[in-house]
């Protein structure tokens, strides 16, 4: 009899149903069917099969989805359950569900998750990376086009991801007022979104020379995001920190030289031999609401707007060497989530 598996998430968190679907993809490729759902659309009474092997509950770890787990992950629904949490610091709250989390088998993406999850008192059974997609898909078309937009004469520095706090914007805008001063042959693009709310960093304030915004982010696909970091020069991650880091390791898979900051998550995949690292750093905190308190590294722009200087003045050689010390440690990011099908051949 085939085994059937779940995977539920949320609305809005594009990197996390992006992850879903390659979790998805795994364990349809070894002969399991697997649905993926929101949990805000489908009620657990209205699941595409009655009953499931396997759960796995794919979101940050935040108190305000507990009580829409303990709707799905019950024993009538599932015979297994997996929760896949992320979360960047201590999260404020969670006391009360302790004994909820205990009988779950819980996994993270990175070493740091796993020892923030330790910290309030959560055990972690394993580690289990993002994985990428192989072949990672890109528009090519699409990213032809969108260069020859872009001033030719001038290298593209591109930044992908979100603008809350903890990506460190306001740190990258300034490192580029100050690189603006220096030079004036580069061009630095943010693919990002537009969210209003507090804790991000409005794209008004990226107000610094030879920037181009770009609010496109979760409004297109991964071949076309792919396809804008293809076309790219360099990739600039500035985060202070990070559950894990997709873009930093999706920048060394497609072989694009990267700019970024020792931050935690972050050196769980490069590192000054990989990539231009910002190595001058400073622990310390971030408070998000009364949500989370963010653990991060802080630096200043200026170590940034130095290394994306140095990597602008690299030689060929140099970063040839960065780009092949990256795409060595991407292999072992590969086939990482065949790791959640051992739940279904015991």
């Amino acid at each position: 009899m085939v085994k059937n598996v779940i995977i539920i998430t949320g609305k809005g968190m594009v990197s996390v149903f992006n992850e879903c679907q390659k979790i998805k993809q795994t364990i349809t490729k070894k002969g399991y069917n697997c649905d993926l759902v929101l949990y805000q659309t489908t009620s657990p009474h209205r699941t595409p099969s009655p009953r499931y092997s396997l759960a796995i509950w794919f979101t940050p770890l935040l108190p305000m989805y507990m009580p829409i787990q303990r709707l799905w992950l019950r024993r009538s629904i599932c015979d297994k359950c997996v929760s896949y949490y992320v979360i960047e610091g201590i999260v404020h709250g969670i006391r009360p569900y302790l004994s909820w989390l205990k009988w779950q088998y819980i996994i993270t993406p990175s070493k740091f998750v796993k020892r923030n999850l330790e910290e309030m008192g959560i055990s972690v059974k394993e580690v289990i990376p993002h994985q990428l997609p192989d072949p990672m898909p890109i528009n090519l078309t699409y990213g032809y086009n969108w260069r020859r937009k872009l001033p030719k004469n001038k290298r593209i520095l591109l930044y992908v991801g979100t603008q809350i706090v903890r990506k460190g914007l306001p740190k990258l805008n300034e490192a580029i007022k100050i690189l603006s001063k220096r030079r004036n042959d580069f061009v630095m693009v943010y693919h990002t979104d537009n969210v209003k709310n507090p804790y991000h960093t409005p794209i008004e304030k990226l107000d610094a020379p030879n920037t181009v915004v770009e609010t496109d982010f979760g409004r297109i696909g991964l071949p076309e995001v792919y396809a804008k970091m293809y076309f790219s020069d360099f990739i600039v991650h500035p985060a202070l920190t990070e559950g894990f880091g997709l873009p930093v390791l999706e920048a060394l898979a497609l072989g694009k030289p990267l700019v970024c900051v020792n931050a935690y998550g972050v050196n769980e995949i490069a590192n000054p031999k990989n990539s231009f690292m910002v190595t001058e750093v400073k622990p310390s905190t971030l408070k998000f609401w009364n949500t989370v308190t963010f653990k991060i590294m802080d630096y200043s722009p200026e170590a940034l707007a130095d290394k994306i200087d140095e990597a602008l003045s690299s030689t060929k050689e140099e970063l040839e060497a960065k780009i092949t010390a990256g795409l060595e440690t991407t292999q072992k990011f590969k086939n990482t989530y065949q790791k959640f099908t051992k739940f279904l051949e015991k």
